[in-house]
């Protein structure tokens, strides 16, 4: 079907494709369901899992061209003598229920250690995410413990499906290898009686492997469906099922905003136990500043992520400029309202891209008149690069004054 440099831009497309599907729907999915799980398992399957599914395609491909070569082999060692022919398909048939048995006990064991493995990678994500405070806890024993006690596992449950998958393969080699004994017992016995000439036996004995792989094939393609059924299951389990629900928005837009909102016996909870809001109502007016005030856990952040629709209300309506929120497209919503959270998250990016990244047609005058405002460009301008300067992940090359002040900036580009 495909040869060549053709072959593997079509994989390579195929393969790009589905991840920026992919990487689509995480950033699409309720943020209830992105922090239930931990970051390893979008890691994996954003990388690993997609290139199982993509593989599969040539995968196929090679072994069903295979088989053509493997059905001629067997017509012509049926034509050539009978007897030889019945002996190999009695030895395809031992041969594939042995592999087939094997690869199912192998599936159930790869299926529960690529859960291991999501776990290990989210931790390490953890860890270098989390780096400084790490450090500033002095936790780094905890974490190197917790650390070896997770790879430990990865590591045993490896060992344990290689040791099955070869304890499986060696009685399977063995078995195959009495098999051919017997093959050849049975053409001296024929050659011995004059029922096939020397040798006619000798191209059969030469070509009987192409004989027993075609039900080997068999073998790897159900391997190959097997991985891609769990492979696909993972990778497409992301695309709005139960488990990853995607955000919804209505349909309706708001061409100019004021910034009117009001919230109407609204509750909320997040476990769908304690009310962290209860039966709230409120206005709010545009033009009119107005603060919050609560002690830790009475629901100040959940406010603004009712307002920008993070989460939707147990009950009650949230309104904006009169309308249901619930009922407008995501647009209206999340591109009129900025959040400057207590821990902005800065991209690990120059600062210059920070600000385009979230604003393609975003101008330079636009970002300096911005980080003016936000008292920040004179730092910037100190650095050895300027705006583009890389900030480090998180960006943990500035203070956390600074990257309280980039967020603020960042938010005043979008006007």
């Amino acid at each position: 079907m495909f040869s060549g440099r053709k072959k593997y831009i079509f994989l390579l497309e195929l393969k790009k494709s589905l991840q920026l599907d992919v990487a689509k729907s995480f950033l699409n999915m309720e943020i209830a369901d992105l922090q239930r799980e931990s970051s390893g398992v979008f890691i994996n399957r954003l990388s690993h899992d997609v290139s199982n599914v993509t593989y599969v395609f040539f995968s196929l491909n090679d072994e069903f061209s295979g088989l053509i070569t493997d059905i001629g082999v067997l017509i012509s060692i049926f034509l050539i003598n009978k007897t030889l022919f019945l002996y190999l398909f009695i030895g395809m048939i031992i041969t594939f229920l042995l592999k087939e048995n094997r690869s199912r006990k192998i599936y159930k064991m790869d299926k529960k250690h690529r859960k291991t493995i999501d776990s290990v990678s989210g931790f390490v994500n953890e860890i270098v995410r989390g780096v400084l405070d790490i450090k500033v806890l002095n936790a780094e024993d905890a974490f190197l413990k917790k650390l070896d006690n997770t790879i430990s596992y990865e590591n045993d449950e490896w060992m344990d499906m290689s040791y099955s998958n070869s304890k499986l393969y060696a009685f399977t080699d063995v078995i195959s290898s009495l098999i051919e004994l017997g093959f050849i017992l049975i053409g001296v016995y024929l050659i011995k009686n004059n029922y096939i000439r020397v040798a006619n036996f000798v191209v059969v004995y030469m070509y009987k492997g192409y004989a027993l792989n075609f039900l080997s094939t068999f073998n790897r393609i159900i391997d190959v469906y097997r991985d891609f059924a769990l492979s696909s299951s993972r990778v497409f389990r992301l695309f709005g099922s139960d488990e990853f629900r995607q955000d919804k928005f209505g349909k309706r837009k708001i061409k100019k905003v004021k910034g009117n909102f009001e919230f109407k016996n609204v509750s909320f909870s997040y476990d769908n136990k304690k009310d962290v809001l209860k039966d709230i109502s409120f206005k709010i007016e545009h033009d009119k500043t107005i603060a919050f005030v609560g002690k830790s856990g009475s629901g100040k952040t959940t406010i603004f992520n009712l307002i920008t629709k993070l989460y939707s209300p147990t009950s009650g309506k949230v309104y904006m400029d009169g309308i249901d929120i619930s009922k407008l497209n995501k647009d209206s919503i999340r591109g009129n309202i900025s959040i400057i959270t207590q821990n902005p998250y800065i991209f690990n990016m120059s600062i210059k891209e920070n600000f385009s990244i979230i604003k393609k047609d975003v101008t330079d005058n636009e970002i300096i008149n911005a980080c003016k405002t936000a008292m920040l460009h004179e730092f910037i301008m100190e650095l050895p690069n300027g705006y583009d300067t890389i900030v480090g992940e998180g960006g943990v090359k500035l203070s956390g004054g600074q990257r309280q002040r980039l967020a603020i900036a960042r938010a005043l580009v979008q006007n």
